[in-house]
């Protein structure tokens, strides 16, 4: 065993890769005789960017070949011959993070110094991988956007895109800017219907006996003369031009829901369970009902007195047609984000306004009590004043009197003041990242994944906003629920299963029959007050709770912790489809996941099951990030075992 110094035999084929330009090493290194310095590459590499010098060893940038760096036949451009060293002319203050990336085996942290859209510019440059500048900008808060692509398009999938995606096509882009208009003529019509001039009757008068010469509609009974009910002259009011715009308006309304309703490419209860949906049905519902209770009560007295309230919900309904803007305005689409990720900064201010809400209207409470005019009846009484004194607005109704009154309100305004400005920079600060973000995210191709789904299966023409999966790691329901989901995505994706939502409609049908009952119940003892409607309310009552049962022994027995029923198709249509079942547990207080996976066979009803239990920890990272290629690998490796079973049955 002797030591030879590594540059005398095995530093020349270093040497010759890059032109036979001699290579100074800035140190003398000794090894062992079986040592070989070219193949593990511990010789140093010297690398000029703008002037400043780094040094690093081969070995490192070999770890990432499809690199600028790490690949030899790429970095060979910037080798200077006179200086004997690779030169860069780029930006000097990102380079550190460059080359972190490629000594910490893959973690990529932006300086802070240095912008964002500057420092992007140099990992295209330095042909970082797809893959890594996608987590990078996931981390800067960008979202995923998934465009889906179809093998085959037909009628139904290209008229649900016009009236789903405004920009999908020509027709699309008019149809979006024919639904504006209406939206806007809407609300036009709903504010300008409540001028006094405009509004006309809907129903006889209702008079007292001393006013017969006059028309006067009561909003309740006058106790000293009895009211009766006198004709109006005439019950034509001339031409309503607002009811026929309003009945046009929500015409349009209607259709549109129908053509997305009709043509929607997903099982009807994910278009049902979105938001957006809801408050398209919001914007027609409460004309149709208004106009239904307006022109078909028998009692006109009774709708004015007993569906007062009723009638003004429906109509107060009907300024949620503004939200209609959100799918054409992306400012509105800027300030919904800017909003989710302020979430907590706004939680934490509304917390802080409650408690101090209640702490100076306590506080003016005790100290306006001995005053001779009392305004501040109550704690209750004084939350208003404090809220109004704290926002700074101040409207004179409650005004303090006392000196110890006067103090609290002195500081209640201070406080309220330095509330108020704590989450304001928060904000801001998100709105500019949103605002930024949504600018530059066109030209970000590492947050676009295309995909071609067959004509079978569920479309989506356009993008779709998918958040990386990262969860509280001590919430045991989040990490079930982060591992099912991934489970789904995995036999939907990776094996082309077609997921079967009988079990979930079951349990949909069941909720919906409880939810009913309630429903009749308020409606029936609105309509015929307690104890006219004592018995109606026991049946009810009753059913909810038997319904309650049900629901209860149905996920107990029937799902029994199924979230997934996948069917495999036959390939030739003739069989029936192939079953495959998927359950999860983890129990609380516990890290063990128990995930099984269940075959039935579509023509031999047989039934083949296996399980693995396993610890959570194998599945999320240090941050609570789901690590979803191992998790992959276990959900194919079991579907993969039963699917060799199957083929040698």
């Amino acid at each position: 065993m002797y030591f030879v110094r590594a540059y005398d035999h095995e530093d020349h084929r270093y040497r010759t890769d890059y032109r036979g330009q001699t290579v100074v090493p800035s140190f003398t290194l000794e090894c062992q005789e079986d040592h070989s310095c070219y193949l593990e590459g511990c010789q140093r590499v010297v690398i000029n960017v703008s002037g400043e010098v780094f040094e690093t060893q081969l070995k490192t940038l070999n770890r990432y070949p499809n690199t600028l760096l790490g690949n030899e036949a790429k970095r060979l451009a910037y080798w200077d011959r006179a200086r004997c060293h690779f030169f860069f002319d780029r930006h000097r203050l990102s380079f550190p993070a460059i080359l972190n990336f490629y000594q910490t085996g893959g973690k990529l942290r932006k300086p802070h110094e240095v912008p964002e859209e500057i420092f992007y510019d140099e990992l295209k440059f330095f042909e970082i991988d797809e893959s890594v500048i996608r987590d990078f900008l996931l981390t800067e808060g960008y979202t995923m956007q998934t465009v889906r692509t179809v093998a085959q398009t037909n009628w139904r999938t290209r008229l649900f895109s016009a009236f789903e995606y405004p920009d999908s096509s020509l027709f699309a882009r008019t149809v979006a800017m024919f639904n504006v208009a209406v939206i806007a003529l809407s609300i036009a019509l709903f504010c300008l219907e409540t001028l006094p001039a405009k509004s006309s009757p809907k129903c006889p008068t209702l008079v007292s006996a001393k006013q017969q010469g006059q028309y006067q509609t009561l909003v309740a009974p006058v106790p000293t003369t009895t009211p009766i009910q006198i004709s109006q002259p005439s019950k034509t009011y001339g031409f309503n031009w607002f009811f026929i715009l309003e009945t046009l308006c929500v015409l349009w309304f209607s259709f549109e829901f129908a053509i997305r309703l009709v043509t929607y490419p997903f099982p009807r209860k994910a278009f049902m369970l979105s938001l957006a949906n809801w408050l398209d049905l919001a914007s027609i519902l409460p004309f149709i009902g208004s106009t239904i209770i307006l022109h078909f009560t028998v009692d006109c007295y009774d709708q004015c007195q007993k569906g007062s309230i009723f009638l003004n919900l429906l109509r107060f309904l009907r300024v949620f047609r503004i939200f209609k803007f959100y799918k054409y305005v992306t400012g509105m689409k800027i300030l919904a984000r800017t909003l989710r990720m302020s979430f907590r900064e706004m939680t934490m201010f509304i917390l802080f306004l409650t408690i101090c809400i209640v702490l100076f209207a306590t506080a003016i409470y005790f100290a306006e009590t001995g005053n001779d005019r009392l305004q501040f009846n109550s704690i209750p009484d004084s939350f208003w004043w404090a809220i109004i004194s704290m926002c700074t607005v101040g409207y004179g109704d409650y005004v303090p009197r006392s000196l110890p009154g006067k103090l609290v309100g002195s500081i209640c305004v201070v406080a309220g003041v330095m509330t108020i400005a704590l989450p304001v920079p928060v904000i801001v600060t998100n709105f500019n990242i949103v605002y930024r973000q949504t600018l530059q995210k066109r030209f970000r191709p590492e947050l676009t994944r295309e995909k071609q789904i067959p004509p079978n299966q569920s479309i989506v023409i356009m993008s779709q906003e998918n958040a990386p999966i990262k969860i509280d790691k001590w919430d045991g329901n989040a990490l079930k629920n982060a591992l099912d989901d991934a489970a789904k995505k995995i036999m939907n994706e990776s094996y082309g299963l077609v997921e079967s939502f009988k079990l979930i409609d079951g349990r949909l049908a069941l909720c919906s029959i409880a939810v009913s009952c309630s429903l009749f119940a308020l409606l029936w003892d609105f309509l015929y007050p307690f104890p006219a409607s004592k018995t109606v309310l026991i049946i009810c009552v009753a059913c909810y709770f038997i319904l309650t049962g049900v629901i209860s022994v149905y996920l107990l027995y029937f799902e029994g912790g199924v979230f997934y029923v996948g069917l495999e198709k036959d390939k030739a249509g003739i069989d029936p489809d192939d079953k495959w079942t998927l359950q999860s547990s983890l129990k609380k207080y516990d890290d063990q996941y128990c995930l099984k996976i269940t075959y039935t066979g579509g023509v031999s009803k047989q039934t083949r099951s296996v399980e693995r239990v396993c610890s959570v920890t194998e599945f999320f990272d240090e941050e609570g990030t789901l690590c979803y290629d191992l998790y992959e690998a276990t959900v194919k490796g079991l579907k993969d075992s039963l699917s060799a079973d199957k083929k040698a049955k």
